[in-house]
Formats: structure tokens, C-alpha cells, sequence
């Protein structure tokens, strides 16, 4: 039994921890003070055990520095000639989103995704464990923690799967299926803060009809889903007045890797037109530069959209090379006169200073896109989300002034008021520890796929197509006919089972999964190279114990309702339970 939760957001562009302790009354949330939202940025700096890159087997070993101070040393290294056994990586999250195995180093050469995350979740959870020991004086057991790994709504299964693998690696636990690792959705997550840590009229007027969107506005990704809110007190809390959320999520997740990241790269795409040099980013002082860009973006810069008003930027000399400042300033002002906003000038600090209109541009498509969204999202599920009258903003970009002005000018029309989460920068990491005290609290939630099995029941000239059929030994079979396990846009239970038996298999089980956004008609006949199917995953069993007296049956348990699609095996027979089955997203051909 677990005595502790710890909570890690591990983000694109910033990561942190909190926890608290399962017999605390009050269930006080603890983190690092001295970082900003108890996160630290998602950059790191890692020491390989010899020169070269990882296809010369030069291995990933061990953290020298995580967070913004990880790049600066990185790039005195390299401006020193000592960085050939260093590596420094920064935004390598994404590659999780986009199901990759590798991730680029700034250096340029590749190395393992799953290496570099969990090198990162190694550092965070010395961190979080070295900081629990100044709240306690008793020794502290991994078995007795319970570690709750935030992760976007709108990840792949994959992208889900190969976290938990990098939490295993990083000695989280002993095995992804551990009980004592769970992963929950952000926008989840930041829901059940915003509960805990609302005053009651603000808890009342974001909750007042039971549905909330939850635009979770991340650096890298926006995620959005739907919740339906239940209130009710329990019978058990009835008389200490206490009231504990019930969950469900209504509508599958949403959204896509259009986070504040996207205005990121409208500056740096700036900064490459103006400084004439594709190799800034390689310097020291570009690091300062893009941090006081990063403190400004979602500040002043943004208040209004005619402030001609200037914000100075400092451009050291490692920046530029062939031309002085200057110069540079005078050719990016060189026919810039029909577009005074973008005109730039210099001061005595060796600052240029941009207007805040010009900036507040550079936010126009992104923002656009996430409104949008929102938008469309709220039309495809209108009947569902009838009487929804609030939206609730969480995660980074969610500071931006700019964002939120946008969004509630937009969604107003709708009588939707949108609202910025109680420490919204926080709120996801705190959430996750609230998720690790009462993980009851989220009842079911929805899929955007139809899930089922690759199956071969016998042949039924009456439903079956004939090219389907063939034989084997005595006996005509189906190929290909897809056996439904759950529906779409359906509310299924928490720890929903279902079960799937086997005859005999051999040593070996191989069991394919597909899914479609196909609506699907009950009764009727559907097959896996259908128009609309695709391939999904597959569970694989190797060295199935067999019994010399009764014939293999293998029971498949596939769990649904929770952050991941998890999947039990049980050999009937001789009791075996395969504790390590997971469904492998590689297809063979």
C-alpha cells in the first residue's frame, strides 16, 4: 500500500513535480518553491560514455544538468572544443506525439526517444524524492510511492505506452502494469485542481450546469475534452459537508501540436531574416534572448493590438556575424515604410526595440487556430454539449492575455464564458497528485475510435462473403471478420473488462486489434481491410505453457476506461497470468 503520491508534469518545454502524503487530513500539495509553477524548463544536458553518435554506440548515460542552465553549458563546451562527449536536447517530448523513435540532439545526431526521456523522469524523480526527504524524517520506500505521470489527452496509445516504458526504465517501478504507476490525461488532471482549489463561488459558476471544456493551451500541444461534473455529496461525507467530484469524460480528446510553440517559431523565423545568421541559436546569448522573449510573450507585449509602445530585445555580438547591428537594422528597415509596425530601432543598451503591435502579430494564426478548434469541436458534438456555458482554461499558453481575450470575445456570441484556472501553470501537476489521493474520482470516459479483434468464426454462407472462406482440417472459417469490443462516443466505465477466450493456440499467441470512426451498424458483418479500417495494435504471448491432460485456453481481459487500453492474459489451465502483456503497435507484414 502505497503511503505517498508524487505527481510529475513532464512537458515540452517545462517539466516539474509535486506530491503530497496519503495521511495527511488536509492533503497538502508540496513542490519546489524556487521553481515557477514548481516546473523547471524540459531541456537537458547529458554526458555519453564516449565520443560519437548513438549508431557509433555511443550510449546516453547520465544527467549532467536538466533545465535552462543544461543549454549554457552545453554551448561553452562545444565554443571550447569539450563538448564531443556531451549531448543537450531540448523539445524532444514531441517525439512522443509524433510516435517517434528517435529524437535529435543539437548537436544533429539521433538518439532513442525512450533514452532521453528517461534520463529526464531519472532527474525528476531524485528531485522529487530528495525534496520529500525535508517534509519527513523516516526513511522513504519506493515500493510505498505512488507516481502519477501527466500526459496530453490526445496522445496515441503508443505515445502512452512508451512513457510508461521510460517510467520503468527510470525505476518508477518494476513493470508498466505496476498499480503503483498510473498516468491521467492533462486536461483531467487540471479539472480535478481547479475543483479542489476554487473558491466555492468561483467552483459554482464554472460547474453550475455539470459540463466544463477544458482547453488544456500547452507549449507544444492544445488539448480539449469534455467533462460532465457530478457534485453530489456521498453518503459517507454527507455530514462532514465535504463533496467529491465525479468524472466522466463526455467527448473523445481533441486538439493537435499547435501549442504556444507555433508563436515561438514566428519569432525565431524574425530573427533569422534579421540577424543574417543561420547558426544564432548555437550561442550562449542567444539562450538569455529567447528567455526574456519567453517572460514577455504572454506579458505586456500582448495588451493591445494598436500599442506602438517598444519592447527592447539585447543582440550580443555572437548573434551576427558579417554585418554590425547597425547594419542590420538598416536592412531590415530598408523598404519597410508602407509597414511601420515592423520598422526597428536601436538604443544605447545594444537593444533593438520592436513595437508590441508587431509582436502582438506574430500571435495571429496560432491563436486563430485554437479558437478555431475550440469552435469546431463544439459544433461536431452540439447535441452533446447542449448547455454548455463554460470553458476552462488551463496549462502556460493559458497566461496569454492575448489567447484569452480571443477566446472569450469569440465564445461570448455563444453564451459561453471562458475562465483562467487558479494557477493555471500548476494546476496539471497538482492535479495529478489529487488523481494519485482519490483516483475514483474519474467514473468513464469516451472513445473517438470502434475497437475490435481480427477473428475467424466459422463460415456462414448466409452473413459471410465467399471470397472470405477457407478451409482448415475439417472445418470452414471466416477470414478477417471484425469482432467489436467497444463503440465510439460511447461511455464506458472505468476499468471496463472484456473478455476474449481462446482454444488451443499453441506456444504462441498473436491477437490483432483494429479500429474505425466508421458508424457501425449492429448485427451486421464488418471486415478489417473494410474501407475505413485500420490496423491498431496487436498482443503478443510467447511460451505458452501447455498441460499434458486438457487443451490451451488462453482468456484475453481487454481493460477500457482508463488513461491507457490495457490488456490482461490468463492461461485457464494451468492459472498462468501473463503480467507483462501489452499490445505492440509495430505491424508485421
Amino acid at each position: 500500500m502505497s503511503e505517498y503520491v508524487i505527481g510529475i508534469d513532464f512537458g515540452t518545454s517545462r517539466s516539474g513535480f509535486a506530491y503530497s502524503f496519503k495521511g495527511d487530513p488536509n492533503q497538502t500539495i508540496y513542490g519546489k518553491e524556487e521553481w515557477i509553477d514548481y516546473k523547471t524548463n524540459t531541456s537537458i544536458l547529458i554526458k555519453k560514455n564516449k565520443a560519437g553518435s548513438y549508431k557509433d554506440g555511443a550510449q546516453l548515460e547520465e544527467v549532467v544538468q536538466f533545465g535552462n542552465e543544461s543549454l549554457i553549458t552545453y554551448w561553452e563546451l562545444v565554443n571550447t572544443n569539450k563538448g564531443e562527449l556531451y549531448e543537450a536536447f531540448v523539445f524532444y517530448k514531441m517525439a512522443l506525439y509524433t510516435s517517434k523513435n528517435v529524437t535529435r540532439a543539437l548537436s544533429g545526431r539521433k538518439f532513442q526517444t525512450v533514452d532521453v526521456i528517461t534520463l529526464s523522469l531519472k532527474h525528476l524523480k531524485h528531485f522529487s524524492i530528495s525534496h520529500m526527504k525535508t517534509k519527513i524524517t523516516q526513511k522513504i520506500s519506493l515500493k510505498k510511492i505512488h507516481w502519477v505521470v501527466t500526459v496530453p489527452a490526445i496522445w496515441s496509445e503508443k505515445a502512452k505506452v512508451m512513457m510508461k516504458i521510460a517510467c520503468k526504465n527510470a525505476g518508477f517501478v518494476p513493470d508498466i502494469n505496476d498499480p503503483n504507476l498510473s498516468l491521467i490525461h492533462e486536461p483531467e488532471a487540471a479539472a480535478l485542481e481547479g475543483f479542489y482549489s476554487s473558491n466555492p463561488d468561483v467552483k459554482k459558476r464554472i460547474y453550475k450546469n455539470g459540463k466544463v471544456l477544458i482547453l488544456d493551451a500547452g507549449s507544444g500541444t492544445i488539448d480539449i475534452t469534455v467533462l460532465k461534473i457530478d457534485f453530489k455529496n456521498s453518503k459517507k461525507n454527507k455530514k462532514k459537508k465535504k463533496s467529491t467530484p465525479r468524472i466522466q469524460v463526455i467527448i473523445p480528446a481533441k486538439g493537435g501540436s499547435f501549442g504556444s510553440y507555433l508563436i515561438d517559431q514566428q519569432f525565431l523565423s524574425f530573427l533569422y531574416k534579421f540577424l543574417q545568421n543561420g547558426n544564432f541559436e548555437n550561442s550562449p546569448d542567444f539562450i538569455e534572448l529567447f528567455e526574456k522573449w519567453k517572460n514577455e510573450k504572454h506579458k505586456t507585449v500582448m495588451k493591445y493590438k494598436n500599442d506602438h509602445n517598444t519592447i527592447g530585445f539585447r543582440i550580443d555580438g555572437t548573434l551576427y556575424k558579417k554585418k554590425s547591428l547597425r547594419q542590420l537594422i538598416k536592412d531590415w528597415n530598408k523598404n519597410k515604410d508602407s509597414d511601420d509596425i515592423k520598422y526597428i530601432r536601436q538604443n544605447k543598451h545594444n537593444e533593438i526595440r520592436l513595437k508590441k503591435c508587431f509582436l502582438y502579430s506574430l500571435f495571429k494564426d496560432p491563436v486563430n487556430k485554437v479558437v478555431e478548434t475550440c469552435n469546431s469541436v463544439i459544433e461536431e458534438y452540439k447535441t452533446k454539449l447542449k448547455h454548455l456555458n463554460t470553458i476552462l482554461m488551463i496549462g502556460s499558453y493559458s497566461n496569454s492575455e492575448i489567447l484569452f481575450k480571443k477566446m472569450r470575445k469569440h465564445f461570448k456570441i455563444n453564451n459561453i464564458s471562458v475562465v483562467v484556472g487558479t494557477h493555471p501553470g500548476r494546476s496539471i501537476v497538482m492535479g495529478a497528485v489529487r488523481y494519485g489521493l482519490t483516483p475514483q474520482v474519474i467514473k468513464s470516459r469516451t472513445y473517438e475510435y470502434n475497437y475490435g479483434l481480427r477473428w475467424d468464426p466459422k463460415f456462414n454462407e448466409k452473413i459471410h462473403k465467399k471470397i472470405k472462406r477457407y478451409k482448415i482440417r475439417s472445418s470452414y472459417l471466416c477470414k478477417d471478420v471484425y469482432k467489436p469490443l467497444i463503440k465510439k462516443n460511447v461511455s464506458i466505465p472505468v476499468d471496463k473488462e472484456i473478455s476474449y477466450e481462446m482454444g488451443s493456440v499453441g506456444q504462441n499467441l498473436n491477437l490483432e486489434i483494429f479500429r474505425t470512426k466508421k458508424k457501425l451498424e449492429d448485427g451486421k458483418v464488418y471486415y478489417i481491410d473494410d474501407d475505413g479500417f485500420e490496423y491498431f495494435g496487436r498482443v503478443i504471448i510467447e511460451n505458452i505453457k501447455a498441460s499434458r491432460d486438457k487443451p490451451v485456453k488462453i482468456i484475453t481481459k481487454f481493460i477500457f476506461g482508463q488513461t491507457t487500453i490495457t490488456v490482461k492474459v490468463i492461461n485457464t489451465v494451468t492459472d498462468q497470468n501473463y503480467k507483462d502483456a501489452i499490445v505492440s503497435f509495430e505491424k508485421i507484414n
